[in-house]
């Protein structure tokens, strides 16, 4: 495993943000951005034929799998 190296009181800085609930926040955040995501996507399927939908969904997954991974 990698060393990690932290400046002066910046691991402070980082437990103090996620005791304040900072991370949660993040999460939450990023739990309503994809649900938006969601949202317009579906609403774009609704006028696709099949083939378009079916590549569509395929776009949507490789595009999901790659933000979860981040």
């Amino acid at each position: 495993m990698p060393a990690v190296w932290f400046d002066r009181e910046e691991l402070r800085h980082i437990v103090e943000f996620i005791r304040a609930g900072g991370l949660d926040r993040a999460r939450a955040m990023d739990k309503e951005d994809l649900q938006r995501a969601k949202s317009e996507l579906d609403s774009r399927l609704r006028g696709l034929d099949h083939e378009e939908h079916l590549a569509s969904i395929a776009s949507a997954g490789s595009i999901l799998g790659t933000l979860l991974r981040e």
